[in-house]
Formats: C-alpha cells, sequence, structure tokens
C-alpha cells in the first residue's frame, strides 16, 4: 500500500470523523470504525496476508465508501492474481479518482490489461483407478473364462491321448 494512498485515506477518514459535527454521533463512530478496519488491513497486506486485508478493506468501504480504499482492494487482488477484480477495481477508483493519482492507476490498468487472465488453466482430470472400470472386470473376467476353457479342453485332449493309447483301434 503506498505511503500516498495511506496518508490521503487516513486524512479522509479522520476529516469526515470531525468534520460532521453537526449529525448524529452514529457517524463519527462509523468513520472510526472504518478507520479501524483499514489500519487492520493495511497490516494484513503490509505481512503478506493479502486475503485477510481483501476482507478489512473490504468492510471499511462498507463503513465508508471512500474511492481510495477501492485502490487499496484492488491492490490486494493484484497481489492475489486475481486479475480481473484487481482490473474492476482499478478502473472504478480511476473514474473517481484526481487527475494525479490517476497516472499511477493508469500504469497499473495497462500492466494488467498487458499481463491479462492468460489462457485458463487446464480442467482437472480425476481418473479412476483401474479396479473400478468396467471394462477392466470384462477383460479379466474374458480372460480367465478363456484360461479355464483352454485348460478344460486341454484336460480333455490330454485324456483322450491317454485312452487313445490304451486303445489302438482308435487312433
Amino acid at each position: 500500500m503506498s505511503g500516498r494512498s495511506a496518508l490521503v485515506l487516513v486524512a479522509l477518514l479522520v476529516g469526515a470523523a470531525g468534520a460532521r459535527a453537526d449529525e448524529p454521533e452514529d457517524s463519527t463512530n462509523i468513520a472510526l470504525r472504518a478507520k479501524t478496519r483499514f489500519d487492520t488491513g493495511r497490516a494484513h497486506f503490509e505481512a503478506g496476508r493479502y486475503r485477510d486485508a481483501l476482507v478489512e478493506l473490504g468492510a471499511a468501504y462498507a463503513l465508508a465508501p471512500f474511492p481510495e480504499l477501492l485502490y487499496n482492494i484492488a491492490r490486494c487482488h493484484e497481489a492475489l492474481g486475481e486479475v480481473e477484480p484487481a482490473l474492476a477495481g482499478y478502473r472504478t477508483y480511476r473514474v473517481l479518482a484526481s487527475g494525479e493519482a490517476r497516472v499511477d492507476v493508469d500504469e497499473r490498468i495497462a500492466r494488467l490489461a498487458a499481463r491479462g487472465t492468460g489462457p485458463a488453466p487446464p480442467p482437472i482430470v480425476t481418473r479412476r483407478p483401474i479396479y473400478k472400470r468396467a471394462w477392466f472386470w470384462g477383460v479379466l473376467g474374458g480372460s480367465a473364462a478363456a484360461l479355464a476353457v483352454g485348460a478344460g479342453v486341454g484336460a480333455w485332449a490330454a485324456g483322450r491321448a491317454d485312452s487313445a493309447q490304451l486303445v489302438p483301434h482308435l487312433r
């Protein structure tokens, strides 16, 4: 998370808490809770726990929908390798961001778009073990039957040959 975006977000959150003194105290509590969620998300991001950071930043955005949070959420998606959600987040932030912030976002969008989603990963094919396939048992049973028939014919022929030696006229 860049220092610039973190400082801007903290200033916005603190400003939102102080600037709305005429509103009920609930809005101040919401801004403080959003800042707490943002700080927790930033700590997760800096520790490399991007999925946890994504949850915390999403919760902060739900409490206080500042555009800078969209930028940070997109960075989490990018760090997780989720190109499409990252691009969507950066593009939404770009629409809402000021001119100076757009330069960094344009570079990130261009880099992610060039990388693209790439080819879809091959589907995971799970193969059943051979002994669980019907054709295996058909071949095995057919082979066993052929062996049994062959042994029976062999025994019959051997028995016939022995009897032929005893009775000379059967040859």
